[in-house]
């Protein structure tokens, strides 16, 4: 270690220490114990470093001390680990689930969600959502012992919507918002220097402030958008909403939506309503989660071997040593000529003249060594074989090689790039483009093999251009699938975009596009017997006619 350190002297702490210990009463073998080790250190990307383990027994917990070489063998690049501390706590959950020991607690925790044990950070574990900060204490201990749902629960979901709303519209007044909240059997009045939200369905029920429900809704910023205060008129109340009882109920009949069963707020509601009006997932939820943590597996791979190209990567620069020195051994040889003019001696005059044109002859040697510095920095800078890349064009860089982790990265920024947009024409340009949609994708990319078909193109964005011969075919999005133009689509191209959604979407998807390259896509589809389940009811309907004109006849009597 101290001869592959010397090879790096910038470093002056080369080790690195860390401590493996486990609860009292576990035991691992030797075996575990080097295997927590070596998982560790490939967290803290110290994979192939010297390092140097032992495992003590003499306290009531089993530990072991690990010794390690920052030092990169290869690269001679010292690492030095980011937040280390979670890296390390992360590793340990992983390592109690892996090689089943108990969980102690720390920045992260184990949980299990649909049958699957899964480590997640501590706060974001509490519980099956967030607290909201704005919930009066009361209404906790109420949904969380008694399970009913709060007032301020209930102002806060549909009617903090619709309010929200009315807001994005022109001309809003006071009358108007009244209006609003009394569609929900909600009332707005003034309670001391602020505003509060009555209910009309539970008058006996504590009001919630107006600004919980939304912080616009304090009276300093609606009477600024609204002016004055004007009350709420009683007599402009609509009926409220008839809410059964249980015990009266027809059994038989088929149950309210959660919009008729809704009404206004009444006590005792319970916290499953809630849950009634969110949508749920098709999905199995089982093989979602293990999908879901597959690609946060794939991701911390793709992170660690970047980190392993970085240690790898050597960057060459003009360091401040080398340009120190240059500049030193300028300021010699002006040094030495000096003294050979004193040397000489002659008259002061004479001399004094030397010593000037000497150092304008310096200025200007030193002029131009900072040129001749500064174009071996920018020549060095513009090397690309002596540029490190980013950790996005690294991925562009793997995708390109058909890495399916760095594709679903790059679908992953372009994604939530547009959810930062909020751009919602992807939905519209989806349908409009000629292409196949899911209702759901699975997690990987197919793997797709085609005569005279291949991946030459992967864009930032994670979309994948395939080719059929010197033409480009189609485009895998990751959601969708749409020809590669809208203007020439020959059988060859269609089909060969029809067999890759196939195995792409499980058989199962809807065609999208002009009513031209559907019909197209079904006639293609029925004369060459692909087993494809079109979603949308008329393509299936249009496709089991055309399978009916290309079945085979029989023989005439």
């Amino acid at each position: 270690m101290d001869a592959l350190s010397a090879e790096n002297p910038r470093v002056k702490d080369p080790l690195y220490h860390l401590v493996i210990s486990w609860m009292e009463g576990e035991s691992p073998s030797p075996d575990q114990a080097f295997e927590a080790v070596a998982y560790t250190l490939k967290q803290l990307g110290f994979e192939g470093h010297q390092f140097v383990a032992a495992i003590h027994r003499d306290t009531e917990n089993v530990h072991t001390h690990v010794m390690v070489n920052r030092v990169n063998p290869e690269s001679l690049r010292a690492v030095s680990p980011s937040n280390d501390y979670y890296v390390m706590d992360r590793s340990m959950r992983e390592l109690e689930i892996r090689q089943g020991w108990g969980h102690a607690p720390g920045p992260y925790v184990v949980v299990e969600r649909n049958g699957q044990k899964i480590v997640e950070r501590a706060k974001a574990s509490e519980g099956a959502a967030k607290k909201d900060k704005r919930r009066p204490a009361g209404a906790e201990r109420m949904e969380e012992s008694a399970g009913e749902e709060s007032l301020h629960t209930f102002v806060r979901g549909a009617p903090r919507k619709a309010v929200l709303a009315l807001f994005k519209t022109e001309g809003v007044t006071w009358a108007a918002l009244h209006q609003e909240l009394a569609k929900h059997q909600l009332a707005l009045r003034r309670k001391g220097q602020g505003l509060a939200i009555h209910s009309l369905t539970a008058p006996d029920v504590t009001p919630v402030k107006a600004s919980s429900m939304h912080e616009d809704l304090s009276l300093g910023r609606l009477e600024k958008r609204l002016g004055a205060f004007e009350p709420w008129d009683p007599s402009l109340a609509p009926a409220p909403v008839p809410v059964p009882d249980a015990a009266d109920e027809d059994v038989t009949s088929a149950p309210a939506s959660p919009e008729e069963r809704q009404g206004g707020y009444t006590p005792g509601r319970e916290l499953d309503a809630i849950d009634e009006r969110q949508p749920r997932s098709k999905r199995d939820p089982e093989k979602r989660e293990a999908r879901k943590q597959a690609r946060a597996e794939a991701r911390r791979d793709l992170k660690q071997r970047y980190q392993e190209y970085v240690d790898r990567h050597v960057v060459t620069r003009l360091s401040k040593d080398e340009v120190g020195r240059r500049l030193r051994e300028l300021a010699a040889s002006v040094k030495q000529r000096r003294e050979r003019i004193k040397a000489q001696g002659g008259p002061a005059p004479a001399r004094k003249m030397l010593y000037s044109l000497l150092a304008l002859d310096a200025a200007k040697e030193r002029i131009v060594l900072m040129e001749q510095i500064a174009k071996e920095r920018a020549a060095l800078k513009a090397d690309p074989q002596n540029q490190r890349l980013s950790y996005k064009d690294w991925v562009h860089e793997q995708a390109k090689t058909g890495d399916e982790a760095a594709v679903a990265q790059l679908r992953g920024w372009a994604y939530a790039d547009q959810r930062a947009r909020k751009n919602l024409d992807e939905i519209e340009a989806n349908e409009a483009a000629p292409g196949m949609s899911p209702e759901y994708v699975s997690a990987t990319m197919a793997s797709f093999v085609f005569t005279r078909v291949q991946a030459l193109d992967v864009r930032r964005s994670g979309a994948v251009v395939y080719w059929h011969g010197h033409q480009r075919a189609f485009i895998d999005y990751g959601r969708v699938v749409r020809m590669a133009t809208d203007r020439i689509m020959d059988d060859a191209r269609v089909l060969a975009a029809l067999t890759f959604a196939r195995q792409k979407f499980g058989g199962s998807f809807k065609l999208t596009g002009s009513d031209a390259f559907k019909a197209k896509a079904i006639e293609l589809i029925a004369r060459n017997n692909l087993d494809i389940k079109l979603k949308d009811p008329e393509q299936h309907s249009a496709l089991q006619q055309a399978k009916q004109r290309h079945a085979p006849r029989g023989p005439r009597g």
